[in-house]
């Protein structure tokens, strides 16, 4: 952020699952803002915490309820950095009768320092111990999930309009012939949709390679493997920005 930014030490063995700390980065458009948002999720009380472009040290904003936090690094979209969670403090974490729709958003409001819980697609199953992912594609909030034997991903045509969610890929795991591994698959990464969502890019860490679907005319094609131990799968779009790492 600058020579001045305060540092952040997590030890190592506070990087188990679920996580007690999160991450995200968003940009406050009113006031030209960069920002680095840090969960806090230790205690009851779960602290929201930001780090500004510039400034020099860390800013608590709010605390709210505690939350079973499922994702690690936020997605940022339309000016709120969001998380996958279960909202009850109560929550042992474990998969056991736990459905989908019983999981929400955590959504920061970078702008206006507020949280709000967006709901998740009206799915009636059980979650799987293969943690749902949400991510961003073309601008829209996504979420991959996997149910029975199916892939599943939907997009939020709509920010914060839960009647908006939409499904974008639903396709059996043998169709991609992703080998499963302890009898239970990895969520592939959804990397890039085309432009009319008919071609989708996908990361798959069991077969550890790169998979082209076409939807249109079903078909897979494969590409480059990569090792597995050593590569993260995921993608923003590209935006070119001119800010420079100090303010006048």
């Amino acid at each position: 952020m600058s020579e001045d930014s305060p540092c952040l030490r997590i030890p190592s063995n506070d990087f188990g699952y679920p996580y007690p700390f999160q991450f995200g980065f968003g940009y406050d458009d009113w006031s030209d803002t960069y920002q680095v948002v840090l969960l806090d999720n230790k205690s009851q009380k779960m602290e929201v915490s930001v780090h500004s472009l510039g400034d020099s040290c860390w800013r608590n904003v709010l605390s709210c309820n505690a939350l079973v936090t499922l994702s690690l690094y936020g997605a940022h979209v339309c000016g709120t950095v969001n998380w996958l969670a279960v909202p009850k403090s109560d929550y042992a974490f474990q998969w056991k009768n736990v459905r989908m729709n019983e999981l929400k958003i955590f959504s920061y409001d970078v702008k206006n320092e507020k949280c709000n819980y967006l709901s998740v697609p009206d799915v009636d199953c059980e979650v799987t111990p293969e943690v749902p992912v949400i991510e961003v594609l073309k601008g829209c909030l996504c979420l991959n999930h996997r149910q029975g034997t199916q892939l599943r991903v939907w997009t939020m045509r709509e920010f914060g309009v839960a009647k908006s969610w939409t499904p974008l890929l639903n396709i059996n795991y043998e169709d991609l012939d992703i080998h499963v591994l302890h009898g239970m698959p990895t969520t592939p990464v959804i990397l890039c949709v085309s432009e009319n969502d008919n071609v989708l890019l996908l990361g798959s860490y069991d077969t550890a390679e790169f998979i082209m679907y076409n939807k249109k005319d079903n078909r897979i094609d494969r590409y480059e493997v990569f090792e597995d131990n050593d590569f993260y799968c995921f993608s923003y779009d590209y935006v070119h920005s001119l800010v420079l790492p100090y303010r006048n």
